[in-house]
């Protein structure tokens, strides 16, 4: 059965590229048909719930000053990872973020996906880059907070539908 993979797309500094993926669906209900409607509406409402130029708060400071995200991809798949379709787009103006690095290209911060799905269906990891992320003397990220940081992913990601059903839980 068919389910969406969401793609975005960034650099950090001038060499660095990164990307970072989520994929949701309602296994066995999806038939393996392409919806080009329904991707282009993804691409829409996510491109509409960041705005112009801005990311949520909380995202805009891991990804700090160095980072943008340039753009993003919808593609629906079969169950085989066949793509049946694709949105993509460039923003008009990359998203920026805010703040000073104080880590490497190479640090991310993981948020966990978590669904009412049993089995690693219904779990899955978004990797955001975090190279604005304050630690403590224990290594504990400060600030952002992590409250923070999911609701503010949760906020973004709800409009595309990834997380808009009630069992689906950043």
């Amino acid at each position: 059965m068919a389910f969406w993979k969401t793609i975005f797309r960034g650099s950090v500094g001038s060499v660095e590229t990164w990307s970072t993926s989520v994929s949701w669906g309602v296994f066995g209900l999806s038939p393996d048909i392409a919806d080009q409607a329904a991707a282009d509406g993804i691409l829409a409402a996510l491109k509409a719930a960041s705005g112009v130029t801005t990311l949520p708060t909380s995202l805009r400071t891991l990804l700090s000053s160095n980072g943008t995200v340039d753009s993003v991809r919808v593609e629906q798949r079969a169950e085989d990872e066949t793509v049946l379709c694709v949105a993509e787009g460039l923003f008009t103006i990359p998203l920026s973020g805010s703040g000073t690095a104080s880590k490497t290209p190479q640090d991310a911060l993981v948020l966990s996906l978590r669904t009412s799905t049993p089995g690693p269906r219904g779990r899955g990891r978004m990797y955001w880059p975090a190279l604005g992320a304050s630690l403590s003397s224990s290594f504990q990220m400060t600030a952002p907070t992590p409250t923070n940081v999911s609701l503010d992913a949760k906020l973004w990601l709800m409009p595309s539908g990834v997380l808009s059903t009630p069992t689906g839980r950043l």
